[in-house]
């Protein structure tokens, strides 16, 4: 089967168009495809790094989970392949977590109230009510949120 049109091609470089869906399975070899694409530009005909998108819009990339949990982005490396999460938790506010789920256990949470949450700090009315001893951090939720080093 012959490659859907491609709207442009530069050596191993692709640039994805309205047909991205056909062509990526065509490249996959869903469809017959043998290519391979050593970089990937959308809105660009020389991407200089794996994947590049170049818009004008201010929203370059929208990703929507389609039901109310997560919706994450997982980073890996080969010595890392457990990996950091990203993203809208189930609660709505923004995680980075060593979890799939940062509701669970996160170490920055960004909640909708505006409120900075980091892991490893107790947070409490008070000092005492967080468990704070003395030289720790805590968060005072009687203070806005403020980041207190107990005494």
């Amino acid at each position: 089967m012959a490659a859907p049109t491609q709207p442009t091609t530069n050596g191993d470089r692709g640039t994805w168009g309205p047909l991205m869906t056909a062509w990526m399975d065509w490249v996959e070899g869903s469809l017959g495809g043998t290519e391979s694409i050593d970089q990937l530009g959308i809105g660009t005909d020389s991407p200089d790094s794996v994947v590049e998108i170049e818009s004008g819009d201010p929203v370059l990339l929208h990703l929507h989970e389609a039901d109310s949990g997560g919706g994450l982005i997982q980073y890996t490396n080969t010595t890392d392949t457990d990996g950091w999460y990203a993203g809208i938790s189930g609660t709505e506010g923004y995680a980075i977590s060593r979890q799939v789920d940062p509701d669970l256990g996160n170490v920055i949470y960004l909640g909708q109230d505006g409120g900075v949450h980091l892991g490893g700090i107790k947070s409490g009315t008070d000092q005492g009510n967080a468990g704070a001893a003395a030289g720790e951090l805590y968060q005072d939720t009687n203070d806005d949120n403020t980041i207190k080093i107990g005494v």
